[in-house]
């Protein structure tokens, strides 16, 4: 090879690093600047539901005999379930819609919320033995309406029956319902910075990909794939395939609760990219795999262990949201007891 042709390839393979790296640069900052408006949006959002004064007086005016206790606790589940912090309670009066708090948060085609409607309904329940899955389009009734519903499901069901036949008071199961949101809240609260982070590196693998689709690497690593492929080449398969499946499958299954399925895939699929993610990086650390100076595998495997990781632990505690019908059926069977009682 002579000089000339040598210096084009030299020129070539800086021109294709050039490229791979600006890519991810401005995939970087293309992140950063939704994630930026994605979050005022929000902000502004929830600043037209925190603006309005107390309407502490509103409920006492409607519902002048119940003690403000009750409302209070009532209130209390209703902010819980939607995230909302515990000292704005009464900044939502007897009146508010549902549905109308509900598309405040998340405009028609705004996107996947995180299931509050269904942790409001789970909540309701538990606390409650109120089922609004039985109700007509609970989502259309007033707080007011759906306060007084709960009132008389629990008049209804004063005990419930507990697994080893104790008795457990309403009191008790709030204080369940309590325990299982602080976990909840704390699983939010850890995850929230691997999900900005996995995002970035699950963006970075499709620009990056794209890029060398259409310098035609890809299609030289599929030729190669079976028996000469470098190292280097099959993580640029092994780990998407393992990690994208299992974003897929968890959308899937926050859509469709009742697919159990789904969220078995997605747990086993998260933790078996967190294994084999954690073993590269071993591998990498041991001496055992070697990379270019230039090469930015390093950062993007350990973003594909934090998703791998992320994917898992939150599949895994999706599932723990199937252990709260044992908890429903307690409620369930209570509330058939007491009647029983009462004929």
């Amino acid at each position: 090879m002579d000089i000339e042709a040598e210096e084009r390839v030299i020129v070539d393979k800086n021109t294709a690093q050039i490229i791979k790296l600006s890519g991810e640069v401005l995939v970087a900052l293309l992140f950063i600047y939704t994630f930026f408006i994605h979050w005022k949006r929000n902000r502004n959002r929830l600043d037209q539901l925190f603006s309005r004064s107390c309407l502490g007086k509103e409920w006492k005016e409607k519902y002048p005999e119940i003690p403000k206790e009750e409302i209070r606790r009532f209130l209390g589940v209703f902010v819980e379930s939607f995230s909302f912090p515990k000292g704005k309670k009464l900044n939502f009066g007897p009146n508010d819609i549902l549905i109308d708090v509900y598309r405040i948060i998340y405009p028609a085609g705004g996107g996947v919320d995180n299931l509050e409607l269904e942790t409001f309904a789970d909540n309701l329940l538990m606390v409650y033995s109120l089922d609004l899955s039985k109700l007509n389009n609970p989502e259309n009734k007033s707080l007011g309406q759906l306060f007084l519903l709960a009132l008389e499901s629990r008049r209804k069901t004063q005990t419930v029956i507990g697994e080893f036949g104790t008795i457990i008071s309403p009191e008790d199961m709030e204080k369940i319902r309590r325990l299982f949101y602080l976990s909840k809240s704390l699983g939010k609260v850890a995850f929230a910075p691997i999900m900005i982070i996995s995002g970035f590196f699950v963006v970075t693998y499709l620009i990056v990909g794209l890029i060398m689709l259409f310098q035609g690497v890809i299609f030289e690593m599929l030729r190669n794939f079976s028996g000469t492929a470098s190292t280097e080449a099959r993580l640029w398969f092994i780990i998407p395939v393992l990690v994208f499946p299992t974003s897929f499958i968890m959308y899937v299954s926050s859509k469709k609760p009742s697919r159990i399925i789904f969220a078995v895939i997605g747990a086993l699929l998260g933790t078996l990219a967190f294994l084999f993610t954690a073993m590269l990086i071993w591998a990498l650390f041991a001496g055992q795999l070697e990379f270019s100076a230039h090469s930015l595998h390093v950062p993007l495997l350990l973003g594909a262990l934090w998703l791998g990781f992320y994917k898992a632990a939150a599949a895994w505690l999706y599932l723990g949201k199937f252990n709260k019908t044992a908890l429903n059926d307690l409620v369930n069977e209570g509330k058939k007891q007491t009647e029983d009682k009462n004929r």
